[in-house]
């Protein structure tokens, strides 16, 4: 699999754990707030706990996709501190 692939497959599958996170956050903080709430203890059949391991769990798996994004623009990230220094440099 060719570089521009596995970027667009790590980026894909960051932003759908992204979403997974925020959802169930949302979830979990509007619907679902736990014992300091008068609130449901389930939502779609789904109790509290299922819910709040669907969103630590995506929690990881973002984390490390956003650590393989990285690596896999460590070049760039190299680059970057010399391009601005040239660029403040040459103003």
């Amino acid at each position: 699999m060719n570089t521009i692939k596995i970027n667009i497959l790590v980026n894909s599958l960051s932003f759908a754990a992204l979403l997974i996170v925020a959802i169930t956050g949302v979830v979990l903080w509007v619907f679902l707030p736990g014992s300091q709430g008068a609130g449901h203890s389930s939502l779609w059949g789904l109790d509290r706990h299922i819910w709040k391991d669907w969103h630590n769990w995506s929690g990881v798996v973002f984390i490390v996709l956003m650590l393989t994004h990285l690596i896999l623009h460590r070049s760039w990230i190299k680059a970057m501190p010399q391009y601005l220094c040239k660029s403040k440099n040459n103003q």
